[in-house]
């Protein structure tokens, strides 16, 4: 230990203080701290470049460039959004949005390898929380700020129906005692995943309905099986399939009886004396059958059985407008919807573990076109619950896509930017000249 003399050396009070060894320790100190320093810098330098400045991994979806941090850096600058619309396209969120936001305050590189996408809901929520838009009010909701606050979706709202133009009863088709037990319907029976897994494909009269509707007709001789397709083009068919049975049963169809009853008249099927008369004789019979309105039935009338309906064309369909005279029916479009949330995306093949029934039950009852039977909110937080340890998650990003043109395959590769394979791997800079 150092005496309370040797201390005292070190107080000076002349106005020039001579140096001693303790403050040229200091200095030497310091600059074998400065030489370390720059030794390590030059070593860094020579070995990782510029990798060295890197605070964290580049996600890999930029790794073939990640050496190379003047390929998105600018000195003294942030990421420009100029420098990722190089490689990327331009996107629109929405064309009421106040401010659109930097890629690079969403999209936080230098994080880990995967995150790259895995947006924050803060940053969702910096404007959602109090959203402001070019047009007022805003037609979502204002203030969301977790998942608990979400409104109800939108096709459940208030006033919302189903407004296709079809005919659907799903409580007969799923508990009608006319279907062989073999051969019940279920959920599953029409309604199957997409490819991609996340809607379901749309239901096709081929697949999903003729085993039960085959539209067969009574003709000459026999049944004639009408095609499920526009009005003017079953009558095409009709007319060539008349023509090609009465070329094949023409004396079966146009002469008499060959052993008639004593003092009996008995006229043939069909007394057309050309084939255009023919035609269109039988053409009316079987349009008349084919869309034949069906009646409807009393409040108090018994519940009938799936097969004991008219099965043709107006089971489900609606007219449009009265025909004129001679004209083809003509029947109203559909509209059924490709897609229910139009602001959001679902994936069935992730909840496929879960029964239809969990999520879509009142389906089993519903009896009405009308009725939009999807699931509310409430079932989905049952598992998606805000800042539980055991939750399925509620990141925004779950279900909405800020970049919506990724909803429109066409859209997308119209603004999309490709490059040579030399631009990622550095031998060339990126250019546009081969938009």
């Amino acid at each position: 230990m150092r005496s309370s003399k040797d201390l005292a050396k070190r107080l000076r009070f002349d106005r020039f203080p001579r140096p001693d060894r303790f403050h040229r320790s200091y200095a030497i100190v310091g600059v074998m701290a400065a030489l370390a320093g720059l030794g390590a810098w030059l070593l860094l330098t020579r070995t990782m470049r510029d990798r060295q400045y890197l605070p964290g991994p580049v996600s890999q979806v930029h790794a073939t460039f990640g050496d190379r941090c003047d390929r998105c850096h600018d000195q003294f600058h942030n990421v420009r959004n100029d420098t990722c619309l190089e490689c990327h396209q331009q996107r629109v969120h929405s064309e009421f949005e106040e401010r659109v936001p930097r890629c690079a305050e969403c999209h936080i590189e230098h994080r880990d390898l995967h995150t790259m996408l895995a947006v924050s809901n803060a940053s969702c929520i910096q404007c959602h929380r109090q959203l402001e838009t070019k047009r007022s009010p805003p037609v979502i909701q204002a203030e969301i700020g977790t998942f608990s606050g979400h409104p109800t979706f939108s096709p459940l709202r208030k006033g919302i129906t189903d407004q296709a133009a079809v005919r659907f009863n799903h409580h007969i088709h799923l508990t009608s005692d006319q279907i062989a037990k073999t051969d019940t319907l279920t959920c599953a029976s029409c309604h199957q995943l997409g490819a991609a897994g996340s809607r379901m494909r749309p239901i096709r009269f081929q697949p999903h309905c003729k085993r039960c509707h085959k539209q067969e007709v009574p003709g000459p001789t026999g049944s004639i099986e009408a095609l499920h397709t526009r009005p003017d083009l079953v009558r095409v068919d009709l007319a060539a399939q008349l023509s090609l049975v009465g070329i094949r049963d023409a004396e079966a169809i146009f002469a008499p009886p060959a052993r008639p009853l004593p003092g009996v008249h008995t006229p043939p099927i069909d007394e057309s004396r050309t084939l255009r008369e023919y035609q269109e004789r039988w053409l009316k019979k079987l349009e008349g059958i084919l869309y034949e309105k069906p009646q409807e039935p009393a409040v108090d009338a018994p519940r009938q059985g799936l097969l004991e309906l008219n099965k043709y064309c107006f089971l489900c369909h609606f007219e449009a407008d009265a025909a004129a005279d001679g004209q083809p029916v003509a029947l109203k479009k559909t509209h059924i919807p490709k897609q229910w949330l139009q602001r959001a995306e679902f994936s069935h093949r992730k909840h496929e573990l879960m029964g239809c029934k969990e999520c879509h039950g009142p389906a089993q009852n519903s009896q009405l076109t009308t009725d939009v039977n999807l699931p509310n909110k409430d079932i989905c937080t049952k598992c998606h619950v805000d800042a539980a340890l055991q939750s399925a998650g509620t990141a925004c990003t779950s279900c909405h896509l800020y970049h919506d043109t990724s909803k429109n395959a066409a859209l997308r590769a119209g603004r999309q930017h490709t490059q040579t394979i030399d631009v990622f791997t550095g031998k060339t800079q990126p250019g546009r000249a081969n938009d």
